[in-house]
Formats: C-alpha cells, sequence, structure tokens
C-alpha cells in the first residue's frame, strides 16, 4: 500500500504600535531669551520655547510565513515478507518586507521647532490637556502630520528558509524466521 500526503500552511501576520510623547522640557530659559519661560503650579506645568519637543514614533512590520511538508510511505506485507519505508520533506520560509507593502520597520518623526508645551489641569494620573505653541504663542495642532518633520527611517528586511528531510526503511520478515535467508 502506497500513501502520500501533503499540507501547506500560510500566515500573514501584521503588528505595530504608535507612539506619541510630548515633553516641556529641562531647561527653564527659552530660546529667544525674550519669549515664554519655563512655569509651574499645582496643577500644571508650561514649559519654555525651544526647549519643549513632541515625537511621533511607529514600529510596524509585517511577516509573511509559509510552510510546506510532504510525506510518502509505502508498506507491503503477505504474511513471509514485510516491507516498510517512507521519506517526508518539509520546508518553511519567513520574509519580512516592509517597504514593499507602503511603510517602514521603524519611523519617528518631531514637530517642527521652536515650540513649547504646556500640561495643564495634571493629575496623578495624566495632565488633563496637552497644549502645544509656537514661537508666536499661537497653538499647534501635533495631529496633524503636516506640522511633523520626519528624523529617521529603518526597514529591517528578512528572508529565512528552512528544510528538514527524512527517511527509513527497517528491513523486516515475516514469521519465518530471522534475516533476508529466512
Amino acid at each position: 500500500m502506497l500513501s502520500i500526503s501533503g499540507q501547506r500552511n500560510e500566515l500573514v501576520h501584521s503588528i505595530g504600535n504608535n507612539r506619541l510623547t510630548s515633553d516641556v522640557g529641562t531647561n527653564g530659559t527659552p530660546t529667544p531669551a525674550s519669549s515664554a519661560p519655563f512655569g509651574f503650579g499645582e496643577d500644571y506645568t508650561n514649559g519654555a520655547l525651544g526647549r519643549g519637543s513632541v515625537a511621533l514614533t511607529s514600529t510596524n512590520q509585517r511577516y509573511e510565513q509559509s510552510s510546506v511538508i510532504l510525506k510518502s510511505s509505502y508498506r507491503y506485507d503477505d504474511g513471509t515478507w514485510k516491507v516498510e519505508g517512507a521519506l517526508s520533506r518539509s520546508a518553511s520560509k519567513v520574509v519580512r518586507r516592509n517597504t514593499r507593502h507602503g511603510h517602514f520597520h521603524s519611523l519617528s518623526a518631531e514637530l517642527i521647532t521652536p515650540l513649547r508645551v504646556s500640561f495643564s489641569r495634571v493629575t496623578p494620573d495624566n495632565p488633563g490637556a496637552v497644549q502645544v505653541f509656537n514661537a508666536a504663542n499661537q497653538p499647534i495642532d501635533y495631529a496633524a502630520i503636516d506640522n511633523y518633520r520626519v528624523t529617521a527611517a529603518t526597514d529591517v528586511p528578512l528572508d529565512k528558509k528552512a528544510t528538514f528531510e527524512s527517511g527509513s526503511a527497517p528491513p523486516e520478515t515475516g514469521g519465518g524466521g530471522g534475516g533476508l535467508d529466512g
């Protein structure tokens, strides 16, 4: 009896995260010096102009994985002779090509400077409001992508392959005795 079987598996996995980090800065002196200085109170912190930052960082990746398994086996048993054999092969591949799908593995961008960041209605858990201002003390929309400058872009391509092959053919006889000569 001859038996042949096969199996193919495919997986496409996309995952990512985006982080928005706002910082009032650690230097209280504004640039230029005639601008709004650093200030704070019980429930607010106002950063100095030119000392704050807002950064957007993104990490995304798409894996494409596939595997193929092929197996065949043979069995012959006529009561005197018993012959068995098997062959198998397994191959798998993992590919990560982020730019082919329209994105980098990681990307960093910062708001166009100079700016100042203010946190208001601060509680032990978080600020109730985050505001960003330009040198003319006008609000900057930190959710608008046009206000950002890309500072770094990275891709990490991956192309891995693996195979495994096996076979077996143990010599056996039926009930007549031992070995091939019966």
